[in-house]
């Protein structure tokens, strides 16, 4: 009998001690799974990095996930995505362009997951829809959904217009003509400047021009977008003509000549702060990074670009569209999906616009008098012109191929290396190898 009683106590005890130590696993367990998430940040020098710091921060303080922020140099992009295709790892979510030759492309190619059982469509109701088009294949599947619009248009330095007899008021609140922009070039090199920056080895103006001006020929969206992705430039009137103008700035010596390198703050940036430049082709995400490279605001102003085609766009601020993607073989969709509705949550679009100085991809992002007092210069810019309305750039085919061989191919053209004919044909060959 006691032996049995014994035996029934036993059994009890280390059934008791198998439950706890279950039980102590189980909560061991949970606490290790609490999941962390890799937000890859594709440019580590982007001017509102800090902004995502920001959001992160709230989102592990908050949410039963962390995020983990990866950054890389944007010149590191293409290689790495392409690398994590194909290993099917590397981050959870981040953000890229928008664009049939940018998050569609890679998309299909493996690095990313459709969204649109993924993200709640009062979410994207909210956003730029332009950028959503863009990110959506001709299946419908959407690929990116919109983080920020980035407007292209033109800083001057108001001292060199003025000492050239320009009319500043008229440059910051009209769409000047392709001729008249070509006489203010004129008045500004022989008062002794250098109308714009800037030329250099690498092509970079010739991506800022080329790329985002072929808007202003068309009428509609779909229609710039489609003549990116068929990329049939050869003996292209908009393509030809383009190419030419851009020359023609070369030719007259509008163009500073004397770039080596793509060191944005000592002669991309720096040089409209120099009072030796007058006109700088910029995307606003980028003016941030000019005053944390020290160089401030400086006497700066803003105008649209100068109108070079006959499309109804040409009215349009253009913008190139940033967009957020999430990776293919993630085991948490649903903490990306919520770091993402932070990240495009009205509370932090706001402060991406009032305190970080970028335009929000949120459509409804108002600021009071007072707010709109403190707002950086080129958010107010915004601001007084966003009735233009924003149309998407030409960043379809933002591939490394496609990157490398025009820009260097239009160096070779403006230099009387190649035809017209043959960039296009070079063009076309890059564009096509997807």
């Amino acid at each position: 009998m006691k032996r049995k009683l014994l035996c029934i106590l036993l059994a009890t005890a280390l059934t008791f001690l198998f439950a706890f130590s279950l039980y102590a696993s189980e909560k061991e367990e949970a606490v290790e799974e609490k999941p962390t998430i890799v937000f890859w940040q594709i440019e580590k020098d982007l001017g509102f990095g800090g902004w995502f710091d920001e959001v992160v921060a709230d989102i592990n303080a908050n949410e039963d996930f962390t995020v983990e922020i990866k950054e890389t140099m944007v010149g590191q992009y293409f290689e790495l995505a392409a690398a994590y295709a194909v290993s099917q790892s590397g981050f959870d979510f981040g953000y890229e362009w928008a664009g049939q030759g940018n998050c569609v492309l890679r998309g299909k190619g493996g690095l990313y997951q459709p969204l649109n059982d993924l993200i709640p469509q009062s979410i994207i109701d909210d956003l730029n829809p332009s950028i959503t088009a863009a990110s959506t294949d001709e299946s419908g599947n959407i690929w990116g959904v919109p983080l920020i619009n980035d407007p292209k248009w033109i800083i001057f330095n108001r001292e060199v217009l003025e000492h050239a007899g320009i009319d500043i008021e008229r440059a910051e609140n009209e769409i000047i003509s392709w001729d008249e922009f070509l006489d203010w070039c004129e008045q500004i090199k022989r008062s002794g400047k250098i109308p714009i920056a800037y030329y250099n080895k690498e092509g970079f103006m010739a991506e800022l021009w080329h790329m985002n001006m072929t808007h202003q020929w068309f009428d509609r969206d779909e229609d710039l977008i489609k003549w990116w992705w068929d990329a049939d430039w050869v003996g292209d009137p908009i393509w030809n003509d383009i190419c030419v103008k851009y020359k023609e700035l070369w030719d007259k010596e509008y163009f500073y000549q004397g770039g080596e390198t793509l060191a944005f703050g000592d002669h991309y940036y720096g040089s409209i702060n120099s009072g030796d430049v007058a006109f700088l082709w910029y995307f606003n995400s980028k003016y941030q990074t000019i005053v944390e490279q020290g160089l401030g605001y400086g006497p700066l102003g803003f105008m649209h670009l100068p109108m070079m085609g006959p499309g109804k766009l040409k009215n349009i601020m253009p913008t190139l569209g940033y967009t957020f993607s999430i990776s293919k073989w993630t085991k948490y969709p649903k903490q990306c999906v919520k770091a993402i509705e932070y990240m495009t949550s009205k509370k932090w679009q706001k402060i991406l616009l009032t305190k970080w100085a970028s335009t929000p991809a949120h459509l409804d992002i108002t600021v009071t008098d007072a707010e709109f007092e403190k707002l950086a210069p080129n958010i107010k810019y915004y601001f007084k012109h966003k009735e233009r309305g924003l149309s998407l750039v030409g960043y379809q085919l933002y591939t490394g191929r496609f990157y490398d061989d025009f820009t260097r191919s239009m160096v070779s053209y403006i230099n009387g290396e190649i035809s017209v004919d043959e960039l296009a044909e070079i063009s076309r060959e890059a564009a096509l190898d997807r």
